[in-house]
């Protein structure tokens, strides 16, 4: 319970009031039903907190907790450009898994995985163009899926070596397994490492 009030506190001191349309006015960090019981979001929320520089893979988790706690938080949509970020606990409400990827990224203080300095551009392709290929992935990589329609068609941020963070589709954010995104049309391409 601390740990909530204190993210209200921070969200007061982040202005999150004055956030544009397409943010969350009001971020959900009002005490759940879950979160009553000791459920996951105060798990993550915890497993957070211990860590001092937060990674990508945190934030990633972040985003999958809020989602846990208050479903339908976020929307799938593919917008370009895309909005303006914004730093947690103020949050971007409409997200395609490219953008997620990048705004992980962007709150950890990376350049920009897409090689575009942040304009709002930027897709699967722009990102698999950059960063270092790795064999063995580990939290914080970017992993590259396809569906088969082209060379990469999906990409979700690693949260261990055998589960990713995912935004592609209605109710994402939320861990899935590694190896093919826990959707069977989906096949890995690579992992790729951007810090």
């Amino acid at each position: 319970m601390g740990r909530i009030v204190n993210l209200k506190k921070d969200a007061v001191a982040y202005g999150v009031a004055e956030m544009l349309p397409g943010y969350a006015r009001t971020p959900p960090f009002g005490v759940s039903t879950a979160e009553r019981k000791g459920g996951a979001i105060n798990k993550l929320l915890r497993e957070i907190a211990k860590t001092p520089t937060k990674s990508m893979a945190d934030w990633a988790l972040w985003f999958a907790g809020v989602e846990e706690a208050h479903p339908g938080t976020f929307t799938w949509k593919e917008l370009r450009p895309m909005l303006p970020f914004r730093r947690p606990p103020a949050y971007q409400r409409i997200m395609d898994c490219s953008t997620f990827a990048t705004l992980m990224a962007w709150i950890f203080g990376l350049p920009d995985p897409n090689g575009r300095g942040y304009d709002g551009t930027g897709n699967t392709t722009t990102l698999i163009q950059h960063g270092s290929k790795v064999a063995i992935p580990a939290a914080s990589d970017f992993v590259f899926y396809t569906d088969g329609s082209e060379p990469v068609s999906h990409v979700a941020v690693a949260v261990s070596r055998l589960e990713v963070v995912s935004m592609g589709c209605q109710g994402d954010p939320r861990k899935r397994v590694l190896a093919n995104c826990s959707d069977p049309a989906l096949r890995l391409v690579e992992v790729r490492r951007y810090a």
